[in-house]
């Protein structure tokens, strides 16, 4: 299937179970008529035609790569074409004799698709108020921002820590015996991480007693410059802190790259001019003088996340046109791929999404009211692509409608996949946090001895935050999609808990970390009424391409398709013929 040739990837997929459209007269099943006499004829159908010219054209707008498809005498990737060139023309044809290319829907979208087109153009040449950044401002942010245009130095280290209480010396003194026995067999070949998983007793263990990647500034000082004397694959020598005993092994290095500022001067440039553009758009949006009808949404305010709101409230209105919380959760479920967009954090979707459409509708409605419209190149161009959208909205229009008759197979595929339509995991969490400690491995043990006071009541979390000059905080309800975000590794250890227990501590890039679940809801099937639109998205996302393939193949039988691959031939051995022809003449 070769649609994206026609009209540009599809915006929707789509849905059919033995799809029909308009009833046909009975003329459209008659009998195929005979080959056509003109050669350039190399499909037809009852209504109209192919010609090879109209297939050559639609392959000099595909990509490189696409034509390659079309070298040589390759008649089944011309067949497949021709058939999508009909189909597409036998679709556009239908939508406008049903009147669906005059009805409000469509007119609404391709009313969008102008003011995006208008809002682009006129942004090529409207006089923003941007400062050209100087060679002092490129310097600048280049000493400022060395991470984005390099790599510092990064080691994957892993560690075994045995905990040792104070006082103990003897215990100490075995303890460290042990370790560099532990260390003796790593550089006879045993595997550190194994030996970690067995005899580690702090977080690490859990992952093989990996800490992770770690740089300069990420971990103390002290720290740092003991794993950057480490050979890769050579383990420390004991260490001995307050709290126990540790073993240190490097097991990658990645050298660090900072380039020079010549080399990416320009680059710096560009990314400053980029930002100052944004900046003086976003102005330029706030500076547009609305009517007081319009409703302009307050992003820094507007929330998605309590699920009390209305769904028929009114976020943006912009002229004609009008966005209220149903119609943005529509837009952003048809932007993610699955229907799992609580994992992708829909607020976040949702916020990004309605930012992009409130610039859009204030710029089009200033340049609008400034006198600007499609310059007529721009306006031919779109005319082009409105043909296509046509065919893309009409589609998408059928498939919708048809899904409506067979809720029952709905109900069928959510049985199916009923884990895949269930409200998220979500916890309220109870946390514990301490900044960069000066020694984060003693810290970190602390946090574990503490782990076990705290599992037996012996110790809450507000006494271990001040013994250790830390803070509690107490979270919302949040789902595993949220905290993968924002708390990944409290994303790790929160599935496995229950209510009342404790996660072992943890490093949260900026210091350490352990929390609780005070709370937990756990997923739950949901209404099918409720989950309707998303079993549609996911039905479509898993049979979309077949299915259409279906439509397609009923609306050419019906139309009596007929392609002629002797045509096909005579017209590719005549541009042979041409090329070669004109190779000798020169």
């Amino acid at each position: 299937m070769r649609q994206a040739h026609l009209s540009g990837v599809f915006l929707f997929m789509v849905f059919a179970i033995g799809c029909s459209g308009p009833d046909e007269p009975a003329s459209a099943v008659a009998g195929r008529d005979s080959a056509p006499v003109d050669a350039n004829v190399v499909g037809k159908y009852i209504g109209g035609e192919i010609t090879f010219s109209e297939v050559d054209a639609a392959i000099v707008r595909m990509s490189v790569r696409e034509r390659a498809e079309f070298s040589g005498q390759n008649l089944a990737a011309f067949e497949d074409l021709i058939r999508e060139l009909a189909a597409t023309e036998i679709l556009r044809q239908e939508a406008t004799s049903s009147g669906f290319s005059e009805s409000a829907e469509y007119v609404s979208a391709l009313g969008e698709m102008r003011r995006q087109v208008l809002v682009h153009q006129v942004l090529q040449s409207y006089p923003l108020d941007i400062k050209a950044p100087t060679e002092v401002d490129v310097r600048t942010r280049y000493d400022k921002s060395l991470e984005q245009f390099g790599d510092p130095e990064r080691r994957f280290v892993l560690t075994i820590f045995r905990r040792v209480p104070a006082g103990n010396e003897s215990l100490r003194q075995d303890t460290v015996a042990e370790m560099e026995a532990y260390r003796r067999r790593v550089l006879q070949g045993e595997s550190f991480a194994v030996l970690a998983s067995e005899n580690g007793d702090s977080e690490a263990r859990i992952s093989d007693g990996a800490i992770g990647w770690v740089q300069k500034g990420s971990v103390s000082d002290d720290l740092w410059q003991l794993l950057a004397s480490l050979e890769e694959e050579v383990p420390s020598e004991p260490v001995v802190t307050a709290s126990g005993v540790h073993l240190f092994y490097v097991d990658t290095i990645v050298e660090g790259r900072i380039p020079e500022f010549d080399a990416v001067r320009n680059n710096v440039y560009q990314m400053l001019v980029r930002e100052r553009r944004a900046l003086a758009i976003q102005d330029l949006v706030h500076s547009t003088r609305l009517p007081e009808s319009f409703v302009i949404p307050d992003l820094n305010n507007v929330s998605f996340r309590s699920g009390g709101e209305a769904p028929d409230e009114v976020l943006l209105r912009v002229d004609g046109f009008v966005l209220d919380r149903r119609e943005l959760q529509k837009r952003v479920l048809k932007e993610v791929e699955s229907v799992d967009f609580e994992q992708r954090s829909l607020p976040q979707l949702a916020l990004t999404t309605l930012r992009a459409l409130t610039e859009r509708e204030v710029l089009a409605y200033r340049f609008s009211s400034e006198g600007y419209t499609l310059q007529p190149i721009i306006q031919e161009r779109f005319s082009a692509q409105a043909e296509e959208f046509l065919v893309q909205r009409y589609s998408a229009h059928l498939m919708e409608t048809e899904v409506e008759r067979h809720e029952s197979q709905l109900r069928d595929f959510q049985k199916l996949h009923k884990n895949r339509f269930v409200s998220p995991l979500k916890f309220r969490l109870k946390a514990v946090f301490l900044k960069q400690p000066d020694n984060p491995v003693a810290a970190m043990a602390e946090l574990e001895e503490n782990r076990g006071l705290l599992e037996r009541g012996e110790l809450t979390l507000e006494q271990a935050a001040k013994d250790l000059s830390g803070t509690v905080e107490t979270s919302e309800w949040v789902t595993i999609g949220a905290l993968t975000i924002h708390r990944p590794r409290a994303a790790y250890f929160a599935p496995s808990l229950r209510v009342g227990e404790y996660s072992a501590p943890y490093s949260n890039g900026a210091g350490l970390e352990m929390f609780q679940v005070i709370d937990r809801r756990d997923p739950v099937a949901l209404p099918f009424d409720e989950v309707r639109e998303r079993v549609v998205a996911e039905y479509m996302r898993r049979h979309g391409q077949k299915l259409y393939d279906k439509l397609v193949a009923a609306r050419l039988e019906r139309a009596a398709f007929e392609v002629y691959p002797e045509h096909i031939s005579q017209q590719l051995a005549r541009q042979d013929f041409d090329r070669s022809t004109a190779l000798n003449t020169n």
